[in-house]
């Protein structure tokens, strides 16, 4: 008798002490550990598109209208082009000083003579600007109208502009998030 008692006890201990700390009514949702930047917390929605969490104490320097207006201008002049397959309307908005033209001049010929693409802008906002640079942030859906086996897709990039000649050219691009659509 004693014996089962022991084994009684000892599972009741295995099985009851988990739920003691973590699932138990009322028990804070602070675990040890430094969450990822970006990740949500468990049981909240997520938007893939959402842009992170700013600090409500920090501060961003107003960007003037008119320099948002003109970085805009460029970024729908730019994807105007890709959409168009216009190299020269391309071309123009690209800085030639750019690390990136002779691969893109070459991206853009491949592209255009393979596939027909409908780009659609859903967000274009300045991020940051200085005298000479500027990061633009532009949410974009890419879907193909014609042309070979093709991933239509949802991203988020970040342009980078540099002045030339006193005007706005595209420098350089990341993309921060690829999702793809099926």
């Amino acid at each position: 008798m004693k014996m089962r008692s022991y084994i009684l006890l000892s599972a009741i201990a295995l099985i009851g002490s988990p739920l003691l700390a973590q699932d138990a009514p009322g028990t804070p949702i602070d675990l040890p550990g430094t969450p990822i930047p970006g990740t949500p917390l468990p049981g909240t929605p997520v938007d893939p598109l959402a842009p992170p969490a700013k600090d409500g104490n920090a501060t961003a320097p107003a960007i003037p209208a008119k320099v948002a207006n003109e970085l805009r201008a460029v970024v729908r002049t730019n994807i105007h082009a890709w959409g168009t397959g216009n190299l020269n309307l391309l071309r123009s908005t690209t800085h030639s000083e750019s690390p990136l033209v002779e691969t893109s001049d070459l991206m853009a010929r491949y592209i255009f003579a393979r596939y027909k693409l409908k780009y659609t802008v859903t967000k274009v906002n300045t991020l940051e600007v200085d005298d000479d640079e500027a990061e633009v942030e532009v949410h974009q859906t890419t879907e193909k109208i014609d042309g070979p086996s093709f991933r239509n897709n949802r991203a988020v990039v970040v342009h980078t502009l540099k002045k030339e000649n006193g005007k706005w050219k595209m420098w350089g691009s990341e993309v921060k998030l690829l999702q793809f659509l099926e």
